[in-house]
């Protein structure tokens, strides 16, 4: 039985994406920078994005992206989850960001 799945441009991308976001947690928490959110991204990461690989794998047809949205549309928890560790990370990113760019402004060195 051979099973869709979602292109390996995506897949490439998404795991590169999840590696640079678990990297760039690990560093902030060892750094003390956004340290909470850093913990709770960590705990996100760890827990939402294998918890997607499982639920994946006993889907019978369509992609994975298919398969989150239909057991969200059933009212399933765990796309909840997931969706939610999604949004998280990238609210993680844009506060990591906003952090970066904070702490390199020239008007902060200053002071």
């Amino acid at each position: 039985m051979e099973m869709e799945t979602l292109p390996a441009w995506f897949w490439g991308a998404y795991y590169l994406f999840l590696l640079t976001t678990l990297s760039l947690t690990i560093y902030c928490i060892l750094k003390n920078r956004i340290k909470k959110l850093s913990i709770a991204n960590l705990l996100i990461i760890i827990s939402s994005d294998p918890m997607w690989f499982i639920q994946s794998i006993g889907r019978m047809e369509g992609t994975e992206f298919d398969w989150l949205m239909s057991q969200l549309a059933a009212g399933a928890l765990w796309p909840i989850y997931v969706l939610f560790g999604f949004l998280f990370m990238v609210i993680w990113w844009v506060v990591f960001l906003i952090s970066l760019i904070t702490k390199s402004s020239p008007e902060k060195a200053a002071y």
